[in-house]
């Protein structure tokens, strides 16, 4: 009988694991993308914010998928859909090679967090996030994305103002282009 009552306890404590798990997925990620949500991104950015930054640099990537709207109004949402996710995917491959933390910020647009050590130049993300955005991907229509950045300093000192900074900088990209 023992027996029967330890199983039990260690069936039902087995079976809540996996209910949290899965209760935490569904808190923390985007369900189209399964990457990091917005929430998850503030819990990132106030941790990495409030760390001693005398060793690393900090970096934000924001970035917006050209004339989505159009997309999506001309090709229909499915394609739209297909495009944020080859988004998802391009950034799960820099962030796994970058060591970088990735999100979707909202509709179309993305965050990548980054941290170098000090003086180590940012410019290769960069560059390997404009080579990959560039090349056409079977099944899909062309699409472009706009990138911003911003390295973080202590005038930046909320979620917000960083994010703004990084935006400013992707508009003057996206204006570019027209």
């Amino acid at each position: 009988m023992d027996h029967l009552l330890i199983f039990n306890l260690g069936l039902t404590y087995s079976i809540f694991i996996v209910y949290n798990y899965f209760q935490q997925n569904l808190i923390s990620l985007d369900p189209l993308t399964k990457i990091n949500n917005r929430e998850q991104l503030n819990i990132y950015l106030t941790m990495k914010m409030k760390e001693n930054h005398q060793k690393k640099d900090l970096y934000l990537f924001l970035l917006d998928i050209d004339q989505f709207k159009k997309i999506n109004d001309e090709l229909g949402h499915v394609v739209g859909d297909q495009i944020i996710l080859k988004t998802a995917d391009i950034l799960k491959q820099i962030a796994h090679l970058h060591n970088c933390f990735i999100s979707r910020y909202g509709g179309d647009e993305f965050i990548m967090v980054c941290e170098r050590d000090k003086n180590e130049e940012i410019t290769p993300v960069f560059n390997n996030l404009q080579r990959l955005f560039q090349q056409s991907y079977e099944g899909l229509p062309d699409f472009s994305v706009s990138i911003g950045y911003a390295k973080y300093d202590e005038s930046l000192n909320y979620i917000p103002k960083f994010i703004e900074k990084a935006d400013h900088y992707m508009y003057l990209n996206k204006n570019v282009k027209k």
